[in-house]
């Protein structure tokens, strides 16, 4: 038979065996809980950093999408100001050669009118010269 008495020593030691190994089990347990929020906690603030150069590139390229709207919408409107200036020269371009055509008519018009009033003149001339030569000729014959 076994001594109750070793045995009971037995089972305490035993008891304290195993209360140690839960207690070792426990500590280890709340290093490595400890250890898991800590890394938690520092893989936070990584992502937290990542994130936060993400949106700051973001902003920089938002930043520039909106400065690139705004000087396309410029030179849209800048093009439509001088498509509009070039629509209004060719008007003029159309109507001033238009009124030069009308104006080399009138011209054309003007020397054919002029050519003709001088060859008529000149002709008048002529025979008014030839005519009147016969008179001062028939006068002088006539006094001497």
């Amino acid at each position: 038979m076994t001594d109750p008495l070793a045995s009971r020593v037995t089972n305490d030691a035993e008891e304290d065996l195993q209360q140690n190994e839960e207690n070792e089990h426990l500590a280890l347990t709340e290093r490595l809980k400890s250890s898991i929020d800590h890394l938690n906690k520092e893989l936070n603030e990584q992502k937290d950093l990542e994130l936060s150069e993400k949106n700051a590139t973001i902003k920089s390229y938002l930043d520039k999408i909106v400065y690139l709207n705004e000087n396309a919408a410029h030179k849209e409107a800048r093009l439509s100001e001088v498509e509009a200036e070039l629509g209004r020269s060719r008007a003029a371009c159309t109507r001033s050669q238009h009124e030069k055509e009308i104006l080399e008519r009138q011209n054309a018009w003007l020397n054919d009118e002029l050519t003709a009033k001088v060859n008529s003149f000149f002709e008048l001339r002529r025979k008014h010269r030839f005519g009147c030569g016969n008179v001062f000729q028939a006068y002088r014959c006539a006094q001497a």
